[in-house]
């Protein structure tokens, strides 16, 4: 009995060892994301439709593609129990989903002329939020106590309060004439039973920015509904 119990304890420092070395970095992190990003976060894009204004002075500015700060982080060696966590803040730079909408502003353009619908009218749109900031977090515990042991352990994704918001108004010289407000929430936590560190992060990334593409698309669509 003594021997499987050393036996089963050593098994659970190995395993916690493994994960505490193993844990995602920011530098990772922001690698992985920077994959899916691309460039696209140096410069707001122009749109090619000159009684459109687009405003984006509410956004937050940063100087890289991604920024990574780790929260918190620990590591509990103890003799009975041992516990970990690892939490990342991860900001994706807010020019990368401005960039999205102003592709996607000017593709429908293309393809419905905008202006023929505005004709003398002006339509000021104001980006107020997208869903830019998430963290990443890795913790749990195991315990040995004589006989028994057990463990907890959580690997997931959780976005911070994020939204993508809009507003916008259709003026006519300094009259206003409609006025409305898009949103969508991307407050959903993530998690991947196949997935872990890096890889789980490039996933859910892909998936926020499909469905804020697919988003871009639905609020262009309402705002060309608005000229008619």
């Amino acid at each position: 009995m003594k021997k499987s119990r050393v036996l089963a304890y050593s098994f659970v420092l190995v395993i916690s060892s493994c994960l505490f070395v193993g844990c995602m970095s920011p530098k990772s992190l922001a690698t992985s994301v920077k994959s899916v990003v691309f460039d696209d976060f140096k410069a707001i894009k122009p749109l090619n439709i000159g009684n459109i204004v687009l405003n984006t002075d509410g956004l937050q500015k940063i100087d890289s593609a991604v920024a990574v700060e780790r929260v918190r982080s620990y590591f509990i060696p103890a003799i009975f129990i041992w516990g970990w966590e690892n939490t990342l803040k991860c900001q994706i730079n807010d020019n990368y989903f401005v960039n999205v909408l102003v592709d996607e502003i000017n593709r429908q353009n293309d393809e419905f002329q905008f202006g023929k619908y505005l004709a003398d009218r002006h339509l000021e749109i104001t980006i107020e939020s997208v869903p830019s900031v998430f963290e990443y977090s890795d913790r749990g515990f195991y315990y040995f106590a004589f006989v028994a042991y057990g463990y907890s352990s959580y690997e997931g994704i959780q976005p911070d309060n994020q939204k993508f918001q809009v507003s916008y108004r259709i003026l006519d010289g300094e009259k206003e004439l409609k006025k409305s407000v898009f949103t969508k929430y991307y407050n959903a936590p993530f998690r991947d039973q196949w997935l872990s560190g890096a890889p789980l992060a490039n996933k859910y990334v892909k998936e926020v920015t499909q469905a804020y593409d697919e988003d871009c698309g639905h609020l262009v669509s309402g705002i060309l509904d608005e000229l008619y």
